[in-house]
């Protein structure tokens, strides 16, 4: 686990600056969490008190939704939606600038082809006061809509290939591959390993995220609960401008677990953000629901358990209690670099001192020992949801942040076996080469043998035991490899042709790569196969992102068809 290295501009940044000078100048920085929070606190006039806090204004509405209309015109139509949805955000309830918002977003979708989010977007306008005089010119749109979907020339919905679960699953977690296990391994802690064989192509994991947060940059773009994008089409928290939601299902959801406790006071949170540090409130206030907000219960469980080492395998998916799975984060032993430490510690200070300024959370805590064990949780659940979060990025920037109980079980290796992809609020863990009994499931966090222009593993927070880097080199690793047999250069070369067919579908050419790397799988490392995988690889992440997609698209589909 590790945090990114561009630290932001606001004031999480500038108190992490100023501690990494100290630590530079070989000061010594005291480790309590106490010692953390004063040193916040000293802070606390100039860095985090003068946050203005934006509510809804339909002038800010109006204002944003000409911009948008103006990057309409020229057709830049994702900084347009942009810039309708922080519109939306800022309509008072019950407006017409709120109508008017989904109406104008109506139109891009028009333009897109996305007929059935154009249609859905028309329905929202209508239900929420859309000017009468105005009616016609929505009501032609509709029709023009359904009249298109009506000549078949909507967005396919239908994905080809399925990118699931294509092997038979665990019974208690039916996400996951039957056959995976937990094991724990010298060097990187705990892992995943195949109890028996499994081929390229199988999909092992499929898990949603339990909790996601989105980034400051990206709030008008992606679901506040589930981390979906929902091709931007989103709904407003009714009683603040920072968070948006896919469905109102998402939005009661996020409201239920967490945002209850947190509405209102966004720029506060966003001044102390480092990436997705605000998971940690997040999960601090789902497991105080999920002991049905009695403080005093979490306290009594919590003190006795926390880091006593847990097996999210003991969780039974079968009957669901997500109680049983906060237990599990709650009870991980985590170990963290020193750097990463005084990161997560700031962090955990600075979102005490923000939260303890908002009369509801203040009101929770009403004793020395009740305030204690919050600072402290801040602090474990920092390191928590860090640890088991995965980012969906637009490199440099994180977009979305999610948290899950397996996908961050699989550690790193230069010679990675499987693929991981997290989107759409879902990780998919895919292998690309055959997987014998015994061996560990390992990804790339970036160094891979046959991806010279990727980071090296020196580039790594922590050192890498790999295969790879335990002979030193990349070079010194291709030198283990066996040489191809003859017929191989003319299966490669079928391999890449139809890749290139542009008549070929999907599922043809996931298929095409698939044989042959299962074929010479044995001969690896090899550096005549280096192409084919990055291919493979490639191409199975173009398949996943284009199914999530098409299932959103149909559901979509469904509601307004």
């Amino acid at each position: 686990a590790k945090m990114d290295n561009k630290i932001p501009e606001n004031a999480i940044g500038t108190m992490l600056n100023r501690l990494l000078d100290l630590v530079g100048k070989d000061l010594q920085v005291k480790t309590a969490m106490t010692a953390f929070r004063d040193y916040v606190l000293e802070q606390e006039q100039e860095l985090l008190s003068d946050v203005a806090e934006p509510v809804k204004n339909n002038v800010k509405a109006a204002r944003f939704r000409q911009e948008g209309n103006r990057l309409y015109l020229t057709k830049k139509y994702e900084q347009a939606l942009d810039k309708y949805n922080e519109s939306i955000c800022y309509a008072e309830t019950g407006s017409e600038q709120l109508a008017m918002g989904y109406a104008n977003r109506s139109a891009i979708y028009y333009e897109q082809g996305e007929y059935e989010f154009a249609l859905l977007n028309i329905r929202l306008a209508t239900d929420h006061n859309y000017p009468e005089k105005l009616m016609q010119k929505l009501d032609t749109r509709e029709k023009n809509c359904r009249k298109k979907i009506d000549e078949g020339l909507a967005k396919d919905n239908v994905p080809c290939p399925r990118m699931g679960i294509n092997v038979e699953v665990n019974p208690k977690v039916p996400f996951l591959a039957k056959g995976i296990e937990m094991k724990q391994y010298p060097g990187s802690g705990r892992g995943l390993e195949a109890a028996r064989n499994f081929k390229a192509g199988d999909v092992i994991l499929a898990e949603k995220a339990i909790l996601s947060v989105v980034s400051v940059t990206y709030k008008y773009l992606f679901c506040s609960h589930c981390g979906i994008p929902n091709q931007h089409s989103l709904i407003p928290c009714p009683n603040c401008v920072h968070c948006m939601y896919c469905c109102e299902q998402c939005l009661a959801e996020d409201t239920r677990k967490a945002h209850r406790y947190e509405c209102g006071f966004g720029a506060q949170m966003d001044n102390i953000a480092y990436h997705g540090s605000n998971l940690a409130s997040k999960l601090f206030f789902y497991g105080l629901t999920l002991f049905n907000n009695d403080l005093d219960q979490m306290i009594e469980y919590c003190e006795k358990n926390a880091m006593i080492g847990a097996d999210p395998f003991v969780v039974d998916h079968r009957n669901y209690d997500p109680l049983e799975e906060f237990k599990v984060f709650h009870q991980s032993k985590l170990y963290l670099s020193p750097y990463v430490e005084v990161a997560y510690k700031l962090c955990a200070a600075a979102s005490y001192i923000v939260l303890l300024k908002q009369p509801l959370i203040k009101s929770l805590f009403t004793s020395k020992s009740q305030r204690r064990f919050f600072l402290n949780c801040l602090h474990h659940y920092q390191r928590a949801a860090m640890y088991f979060a995965w980012e969906r990025k637009s490199p440099p920037d994180c977009m979305v942040t999610g948290m899950l109980s397996y996908g961050k079980l699989i550690n790193h290796s230069c010679d990675p076996n499987a693929m991981i992809l997290y989107d759409y609020g879902q990780i998919k863990c895919i292998l690309f080469r055959p997987v014998r009994k015994g061996e560990q499931i390992t990804v790339s966090l970036g160094p891979a043998w046959f991806v010279l222009s990727n980071p090296q593993a020196t580039d790594l927070s922590f050192k890498c035991h790999c295969k790879v880097c335990l002979r030193g080199n990349v070079r010194d690793w291709l030198k283990t490899g066996k040489k191809l047999p003859a017929k191989a250069e003319y299966d490669l070369e079928l391999c890449s042709a139809v890749m290139m067919n542009e008549h070929a579908n999907d599922a043809a050419k996931l298929n095409a790569c698939q044989q042959i790397i299962q074929r010479y799988d044995q001969y690896l490392p090899n550096v005549d196969m280096a192409y084919h995988l990055r291919l493979y690889i490639h191409r199975l992440t173009q398949a996943v992102m284009r199914e999530n997609i098409q299932l959103n698209r149909a559901k979509i589909a469904a509601t307004v068809l």
